[in-house]
């Protein structure tokens, strides 16, 4: 049996990040939008960090 790579609630919490993230962008509020993303950043990059 194949393994899956995502459960549906990660898939579920990685697209309401997104979804977040890009509302934000619609706010005139430049420094909000970039901290959100990049703390997203961070937190995809730690998750590589990990799994490396």
């Amino acid at each position: 049996m194949k393994e899956k790579i995502f459960s549906k609630l990660e898939i579920v919490i990685f697209i309401l990040a997104l979804v977040g993230i890009w509302l934000t962008s619609f706010y005139e509020n430049y420094a909000l939008f970039h901290s959100v993303a990049e703390i997203f950043s961070i937190v995809i990059a730690v998750g590589i960090f990990m799994i490396a």
